[in-house]
């Protein structure tokens, strides 16, 4: 592009973007054939700038292109400045990539995660009301009980309910903080989290599970807490679902990560599951 903002050259791939023969596009003027009316005139002053050697060229920017047919392609752009044996700016040389799709993808990825996250303050206030809710209003009555009864025997009775309900009740919030995000997930890492919440679950419940793993450096936080949550899921799902005795977790690290689960519970299927929009089918 010359320092009119004028198509001197262009290549095939940036004619399949675009729409156009190359006879049909070189001498146009870049910004008003090839650019949204809304960015239009934004980029033209900024490229002229660049020209004048007001501003410094950016290497690497992201904007929208117009094609013939009027739809927007996002582009990436990598530029270059031309300049004349006198050090005079002449023009500018620019190739582009289509990221259109690939920020489509991540915008459905955003989406996902948004979605995630709405269905486990979901899932922790379906908890809370189920598991907390009903021993906390137990407590409640027994603590009634307790100020109103003049009875000395009935009031030892009392007291040692209200202390196993309120064990009950510690239990049940803290099983919920776990399936969150452990404090030993933070400082220990995916595969030391995994054991210790399966220690916990092997002394209240009777399964046998085989934890396997070829990798226990630490990794990306993110990635880590997105693999710890959904391996207990699936721990749970088995548990309240299956009535699996056995569950095998195999973790390994190549050029992914890979985590394979087995359980020997009892089967579904997926697609009448994923009909049904079962919460624990989704959130996986």
């Amino acid at each position: 592009m010359n320092q009119n903002g004028e198509i001197e050259d262009i290549n095939k791939k940036g004619c399949e973007i675009l729409g156009y023969k190359k006879r049909e596009i070189l001498g146009k003027n870049w910004f008003d054939h090839c650019l949204p009316e809304s960015i239009r005139t934004e980029t033209k002053n900024s490229f002229f700038k660049l020209i004048q050697g007001k501003i410094k060229n950016l290497q690497y920017y992201e904007n929208l292109v117009l094609t013939r047919n009027k739809q927007e392609r996002l582009i990436a752009w990598n530029n270059t400045i031309i300049k004349d044996a006198d050090g005079n700016i002449t023009g500018t040389l620019s190739s582009g990539e289509d990221i259109t799709e690939r920020k489509q993808n991540q915008q459905k990825l955003f989406n996902a995660v948004i979605h995630a996250e709405e269905e486990e303050r979901s899932r922790i206030a379906k908890d809370l009301h189920d598991g907390v809710s009903p021993v906390l209003s137990t407590l409640k009555l027994y603590v009634q009980s307790f100020v109103m009864s003049k009875d000395e025997n009935l009031k030892e009775t009392l007291i040692s309910r209200i202390s196993d309900t309120i064990n009950e009740t510690i239990s049940s919030i803290k099983e919920i903080s776990n399936n969150l995000s452990p404090h030993i997930l933070h400082n220990f890492g995916y595969t030391i989290a995994v054991e210790s919440f399966i220690n916990r679950i092997k002394d209240i419940k009777k399964v046998n599970f085989h934890f396997e793993y070829d990798f226990d450096s630490r990794f990306d936080e993110k990635i880590e807490i997105t693999l710890y949550r959904v391996t207990i899921e699936l721990i749970n799902n088995s548990l309240k679902h299956s009535n699996a005795g056995n569950i095998k977790i195999v973790f390994n690290k190549n050029s992914y990560f890979i985590v394979n689960y087995d359980d020997d519970g009892n089967g579904f299927d997926p697609e009448k599951a994923i009909g049904e929009k079962k919460v624990w089918v989704c959130s996986i």
